[in-house]
């Protein structure tokens, strides 16, 4: 049974994707960060250019989260 909390009783639902980021060459002795975000913006296949420009745009939004100005 599916019940939905009554704050999002009269949403609709949104399509999400998932950018799955992995470093490629971390430090010598440390575990590779491994990073799945979820997005709203169209991320279908790693395939595409335009894909993978959006997929990177999302991952460099995320890594802003952590820059202290």
């Amino acid at each position: 049974m599916n019940k939905t909390h009554k704050c999002y009783a009269q949403k609709d639902p949104i399509d999400i994707w998932v950018v799955h980021a992995v470093e490629t060459n971390p430090p010598e002795e440390v575990r590779a960060i491994e990073w799945f975000l979820l997005t709203t913006l169209e991320v279908e296949t790693a395939e595409t250019a335009e894909t993978a420009e959006t997929a990177e745009l999302c991952i460099r939004w995320y890594a802003c989260r952590f820059a202290i100005f």
